[in-house]
C-alpha cells in the first residue's frame, strides 16, 4: 500500500496589476484658441499663465485657454522660444520700470511736501506722466532688439563660417569679413541703443548717454590693465586723480553757472555747509528778511565780478558806504558780521567768527558727524542685499561697513570744507584783480585732492562726479556759444558706448567690473541673468584642475574678486 501524500499547497491566484493609465494626450485647441496662445506666450510664459489662470475669476477661466492647451501649443518642438523669450523680458522691463519710476516721483512729491499726505490729483498726475511710460518703452524696446539682433548675426557669422558657404565667401569678400568679425554680432546689436530715442528729452536721457560712456572708459581701462599696460605706474596713481579736476569745475559751476549744475548734488552741499552758508536765526522775526543758499552763492558769483570789494563794518562805522545795489539782499548777514573782518567775502560766509581757521576748525566738528551718520545708514542699505554674506561673516561685515564709512566721510568733509576755507585763504594770499573767479576753480582742486583719502574704495564715487563732470560742462560750453548743440546727439553717444562696452564684454568679461554688470550683459544677449565669469570659476574648481582660462587671463582658486578692479 502506497503512502498517500498530501498535495503540494498551492499559490493563490494571482492577482493581474492593473494596467497603468495612460496620460491622455492634451486636447488640441482650436484654431481661434490656437492663435490666442501664440500671442500670449509673447507676454507670460507657461509657468506664469498657469500661475494666473489659477488665480484668476471662474468667468474669465472658462474663457481662456486651459493650462495643457498652452503648454502643448507653447512647447511644441517646431517653435523656438527665443523671441518670444526676448518680448517677454521687454514686456516685463516695461511694468517694472514704470512702477518703479512712478513710485519714485510719488516719494519725491511726497518728500517735496515735507511728508504730507499726496492729493488724488497728484498721484493721478504722476501715475499718467507719459515720460515714466516712454522711459520704460524706450528700455524694453532695446532689450528685444537687442537680443534679436545678437542672435541673428552670431547665427549670421555661425553658418558662413561653415564649408558649405564657401561659395558665399569667394563671391562676396568684403561682406564676408565684416559678417564674420568676432565683433560683428557686438556691434550690430548695438544699434539697438537707438530705442533711447524714444526716451523724453529729459535730463535723465543725458544722464543715461553719460554713464555708459563712463562704463566704457572704466571697461576699456580694465582691458589695458589686464594686458600690462599700467605695470610700472607709481603707487599714488589712480582714479582719484579724477576728482580734483571735476571738483574744481563743479565748484566753478556751482557758482558761476549753477543752471548748468546738477540739483540733486547742490542740494548735498548746502546741505552740508552750514558753518559756511548761513542759516536764518530762530530768534529772526518772520517779517525780516534773509538770503538763502542760492541768494548766498549769486552773491559770492557777484562778489567776485566786482573784484573782491572790501568790507567797512557799519558797527564801527555808521556812515560807511552802502553794499552795492546787486548785493542788498546779502546786507541781513553782513551787517552783524565781527569788526574786525575785512573782507566782504569772509563777511558773508563766517560773519560771527573772524578767523578763517577757527571755521574751518568749526565746519569738521559740526559736519563730519553728521556726513558719518548719513553714510553710515547709506552703506547699511547697500548692504541689504546682500544679507547672506553679513549673517554668516558678521564681525567682517561690520569691519568693512565702518572702514568704508569712515574714509569716504573725511573724503567728503575734507573736500567741501577746504574748497571753502581755500577761497578765503585766497584773500589772504592773492591780490583783490589776480584771478577773481578762476581761484574757485583752484579751490575746487585744492578740496578735491582730499580723495586720496579714499583712494582704495572710492572708484564709484569717483566716477559718479565725472560723469557728472561731463554733463555740467557740455551745458557750459553750449550756454556759453563755444560748441553748438548736436541733435540726438546723447542718442549716438549711447549707441557707441553700447557698442564698446559689448566688445568689451565678449573679448574679456572679466574687465566688466561688478557681476551685476555682467549679468544685465548676459541677459541682454538671452544667456539668463547669469554671470559667465562665475560660472566658468565654478567649473574650472568642479574639474578640480584649480585654474581656468577666463578672458584672456588665468583665474585661479582664488581668482579675481568678482570683477571688482581698482586703478
Amino acid at each position: 500500500m502506497t503512502d498517500l501524500q498530501p498535495p503540494p499547497p498551492q499559490s493563490p491566484p494571482a492577482i493581474p496589476s492593473p494596467a497603468p493609465k495612460q496620460s491622455r494626450p492634451a486636447p488640441s485647441p482650436s484654431p481661434r484658441r490656437r492663435l490666442l496662445i501664440l500671442t500670449l506666450r509673447h507676454l507670460v510664459s507657461a509657468k506664469e499663465y498657469s500661475a494666473l489662470r489659477r488665480r484668476g475669476p471662474r468667468a474669465v477661466k472658462s474663457l481662456v485657454p486651459t493650462r495643457g492647451e498652452f503648454e502643448a501649443v507653447a512647447n511644441a518642438p517646431d517653435l523656438d522660444d527665443y523671441f518670444p523669450a526676448a518680448t517677454r523680458a521687454g514686456v516685463r522691463m516695461l511694468v517694472l520700470g514704470n512702477v518703479v519710476l512712478n513710485v519714485w516721483d510719488l516719494v519725491t512729491v511726497r518728500r517735496k511736501r515735507q511728508r504730507a499726505r499726496v492729493s488724488v490729483g497728484a498721484f493721478l498726475r504722476v501715475v499718467m506722466d507719459r515720460s515714466n511710460f516712454l522711459s520704460s518703452l524706450s528700455l524694453a524696446v532695446l532689450i528685444v532688439v537687442h537680443r534679436v539682433l545678437y542672435r541673428f548675426f552670431h547665427q549670421l557669422r555661425a553658418n558662413l563660417s561653415l564649408p558649405q558657404a564657401k561659395t558665399f565667401r569667394v563671391k562676396y569678400p568684403r561682406a564676408s569679413r565684416l559678417f564674420l568679425a568676432p565683433s560683428a554680432p557686438a556691434l550690430a546689436a548695438s544699434v539697438s541703443g537707438l530705442a533711447l530715442a524714444i526716451h523724453p528729452k529729459i535730463e535723465r536721457r543725458v544722464t543715461i548717454a553719460a554713464y555708459a560712456l563712463v562704463k566704457a572708459m572704466e571697461f576699456y581701462y580694465n582691458r589695458l590693465e589686464d594686458k600690462g599696460y599700467f605695470q610700472n605706474r607709481p603707487w599714488w596713481f589712480g582714479s582719484w586723480l579724477l576728482f580734483p579736476l571735476t571738483s574744481g569745475q563743479l565748484l566753478y559751476t556751482f557758482i558761476f553757472d549753477r543752471d548748468c549744475f546738477p540739483p540733486e548734488y547742490g542740494s548735498f552741499i548746502t546741505k552740508y555747509s552750514q558753518e559756511y552758508l548761513q542759516a536764518r536765526p530762530a530768534s529772526l522775526p518772520v517779517s525780516q528778511p534773509w538770503p538763502g543758499p542760492h541768494t548766498v552763492l549769486d552773491s559770492l558769483s557777484k562778489i567776485a565780478t566786482l573784484r573782491y570789494p572790501p568790507f567797512t563794518s557799519p558797527i564801527l562805522f555808521p556812515d560807511a558806504r552802502a553794499l552795492p545795489a546787486s548785493l542788498a539782499a546779502i546786507t541781513p548777514v553782513v551787517a552783524p558780521a565781527h569788526p574786525s573782518i575785512t573782507s566782504l567775502q569772509c563777511a558773508l560766509l563766517h560773519p560771527a567768527e573772524p578767523s578763517c581757521l577757527k571755521t574751518y576748525i568749526h565746519f569738521w566738528a559740526s559736519e563730519l558727524p553728521r556726513i558719518i551718520k548719513f553714510l553710515a545708514a547709506v552703506y547699511s542699505l547697500a548692504y541689504l542685499p546682500r544679507y547672506r554674506r553679513v549673517l554668516s561673516h558678521p564681525f567682517t561685515t561690520l569691519q568693512k561697513l565702518l572702514q568704508a564709512t569712515g574714509r569716504t566721510s573725511l573724503f567728503i568733509t575734507g573736500a567741501l570744507g577746504s574748497a571753502w576755507a581755500a577761497n578765503c585763504l585766497f584773500q589772504k594770499l592773492l591780490p583783490r584783480t589776480l584771478l577773481p573767479k578762476s581761484r574757485f576753480f583752484l579751490a575746487g582742486l585744492l578740496g578735491g585732492t582730499w580723495a586720496f583719502a579714499d583712494r582704495a574704495a572710492g572708484r564709484a564715487n569717483f566716477l559718479y562726479s565725472f560723469r557728472i563732470f561731463l554733463v555740467s560742462a557740455w551745458k557750459v560750453l553750449v550756454k556759453r556759444g563755444w560748441v553748438r548743440s548736436v541733435r540726438n546727439g546723447d542718442v549716438a553717444l549711447f549707441v557707441l558706448a553700447l557698442a564698446a562696452i559689448n566688445c568689451v564684454y565678449d573679448k574679456d568679461p572679466g574687465a566688466v567690473g561688478g557681476a551685476a554688470a555682467r549679468r544685465g550683459l548676459g541677459s541682454l544677449r538671452g544667456r539668463g541673468f547669469r554671470d559667465c565669469l562665475d560660472e566658468r570659476r565654478t567649473a574650472v574648481v568642479a574639474e578640480g584642475t584649480g585654474k581656468g582660462e577666463v578672458g584672456g587671463k588665468v583665474v585661479g582658486k582664488e581668482g579675481e574678486k568678482k570683477g571688482v578692479k581698482k586703478m
